[in-house]
């Protein structure tokens, strides 16, 4: 494992110049290597230039195999020293200290070059650090046969309020914020002493830690706690206690990682549908009652894996999970019910108690290739993409000696494959399935063949066409028969459905199909990046094959607009106004945080 050793140089502040200084800023003259491709951005080559220039170094074109003579760090602030925010903003900023980024180098001096290696540095340090910049580039030596190597990165503003936001028709439907400081001591710890979270009938107030280097091992450690109540009511409804202890496969080279798992909530929960808790008909006496439940549960689970290979990885791991989960029927406030009426929503739309412990075994499989993509899911920002094909595929046993309910076999399996054809565009296609066996009596009501889950995703992104703008093209499916936690899903509003209600369609399964245009992004300000789409819709939730025959296919057009703050965050905040056609909805407004699909 590399360590923070040997002669790794800070690039000079600006304003100092190193050795042989260039006195202007300047596009490399010859084509760059793929490093510095990677980074041409405006975001990213703005930085990478006025690095080399301060430093005076130039690009080596064929670094491959030479000797690392210097590493250089370069780690810009959140606003650079020539603006206008600079000064103030900066000071209520943990800067990212020099050794945090340098734990994150998978190289050291003194080693022969290896471009996967920088390659795989960059996506690791992009992943890993509150940054929204880092590039790793290679340029001559002083001696024949010797590299240096430059590391720019730049921070994104780590103590702010994080948010999140779901707007539909101006009801709030969601709600997130909370003080967090992202890059703590400038180790890029996350520590929030207090975080609010907000749905249509609760309000949770929460803490949360997030150590990723414990003692600066590669043990890392991430806990939440909170308390949550009924903010219409003001009764107490439950909480959240978690703790995850992990040592995390950190590099394509690393062969071994392990998890540890706790997990203990108690919560109502309710399926909302137009801003109301939507409700459910007893066909044995004719009574609409409210879909929600109070859910109490505990999941516990322990995983170790061995990895095999880089450019194909084999990833085998095996497991232990215990699931404890109680469920029962909430009342509405005020409102009472025949027990005919209860024990009918118990048995059509209850989740079961489905408790039991499992040993499993997993093996991920994927070829470790990559791919960078701009204006993707982001605005202006380099987006990693690992391409070529991934199979994970698990089989979990349930045997008598650890389960409580049931015992089972259930095996999975997930298949998906992603592919660059050009240099900025991207195909993806995803097919999923899992079912479980009974090997003891089933559920009442249910086949021994129980939990069968399928799925599948098709996804184009177009090259940018004219310099201007591309084309999403989407259409997924999930399907769910037999199961046994009764979830039901819901379309419309913030989701892929826009333009109707929020959960205007509910049901077990879903399916959508969405084509959207979003231009390239607009700088109007250092500090702002704006960008419009038009896009079309279409979807439904339904119960079971049959009645996806029947049923009408929902539609909606309209456009919107997405702007980014790339100092606050890389979440694109996006603004839609969609119209449903051959409806008896007229139109909806949504506003979120994240892309649609």
């Amino acid at each position: 494992m590399p360590v923070w050793a040997g002669p790794v140089v800070t690039a000079p502040p600006a304003g100092q110049a190193a050795p042989q200084p260039q006195l202007e800023i300047v596009p490399p003259p010859v084509p760059a290597p793929p490093a510095i491709q990677a980074a041409n951005t405006d975001l990213s080559a703005m930085l990478v230039n006025r690095t080399l220039a301060r430093l005076g170094l130039e690009l080596e074109l064929e670094p491959e195999g030479k000797t690392i003579e210097k590493i250089w760090v370069d780690p810009y602030n959140v606003f650079l020293a020539d603006e206008k925010l600079a000064s103030w903003a900066n000071a209520a900023h943990f800067h990212t200290k020099e050794r945090t980024v340098h734990e994150e180098l998978l190289f050291l001096v003194g080693e022969p070059w290896r471009e996967k290696i920088g390659l795989e540095t960059g996506r690791n340090l992009r992943k890993n650090l509150p940054i929204t910049v880092a590039q790793v580039v290679t340029c001559k030596g002083t001696q024949p046969g010797t590299i240096q190597v430059v590391v720019v990165t730049r921070d994104i503003w780590s103590l702010r309020a994080s948010y999140d936001l779901q707007l539909t028709d101006g009801r709030l439907e969601y709600f997130f914020i909370g003080l967090f400081e992202y890059n703590w001591l400038g180790h890029a710890e996350t520590i929030s002493p207090f975080y609010f979270e907000m749905n249509q009938a609760t309000m949770m107030f929460a803490q949360r830690y997030v150590n990723p280097r414990v003692a600066w091992s590669r043990i890392a450690l991430r806990e939440d706690a909170g308390v949550i109540y009924n903010y219409k009511t003001g009764s107490f409804e439950g909480g959240i206690a978690t703790l995850k202890l992990f040592h995390p496969l950190y590099s394509l080279s690393e062969k071994w990682g392990w998890e540890m798992n706790f997990d203990i909530q108690s919560r109502i929960q309710r399926t909302f549908s137009q801003g109301q808790v939507a409700r459910v008909a007893i066909a044995e006496t004719g009574e609409s009652l409210p879909l929600q439940y109070s859910s109490a549960f505990l999941k516990l689970s322990l995983a170790g894996t061995r990895s095999i290979g880089y450019e194909f990885k084999n990833n085998f791991s095996l497991g232990w999970r215990l699931n404890a989960p109680i469920f029962k029927f909430e009342p509405l406030a005020g409102e009472s019910y025949l027990a005919e009426s209860v024990y009918g929503f118990n048995r059509a739309n209850l989740p079961l108690q489905d408790r039991h412990g499992a040993l499993f075994a997993q093996h991920n499989f994927f070829e470790a290739r990559f791919g960078q993509m701009t204006n993707f899911n982001t605005m202006g920002l380099i987006e990693d993409i690992q391409l070529g094909p991934q199979v994970v595929s698990e089989v979990a046993v349930a045997p008598p000696a650890f389960s409580m309910d049931a015992t089972f076999v259930q095996p999975g399996i997930t298949l998906r494959w992603n592919e660059m054809w050009g240099k900025d565009d991207l195909s993806t296609v995803e097919f999923s399935t899992s079912l479980r066996y009974q090997l003891s009596p089933s559920f009442e009501g249910f086949s021994a063949w129980v939990n069968r889950l399928h799925g599948f995703l098709i996804r184009q992104a177009s090259p940018i066409f004219f310099n201007f703008a591309r084309i999403l093209v989407g259409a997924r499916m999930n399907l769910r028969v037999e199961d046994l936690s009764r979830t039901v899903t819901t379309v419309g509003g913030n989701n892929f459905l826009r333009g109707f209600p929020s959960g205007a369609y509910q049901g077990a399964s879903t399916w959508g199909t969405n084509v959207e245009i979003r231009s390239r992004p607009w700088r109007l300000t250092p500090y702002l990046l704006i960008g419009g789409a038009t896009f079309f819709d279409m979807g439904d939730a339904f119960n079971g094959a049959e009645e996806l025959l029947f049923r009408k296919v929902h539609k909606a057009a309209g456009l919107g607009i997405r702007v980014l703050l790339p100092q606050i965050s890389a979440l694109t905040a996006r603004f839609d106004v969609a119209f449903p056609i051959d409806e008896i909805y007229g139109p909806s407004t949504t506003f979120q945080f994240q892309q649609a699909f």
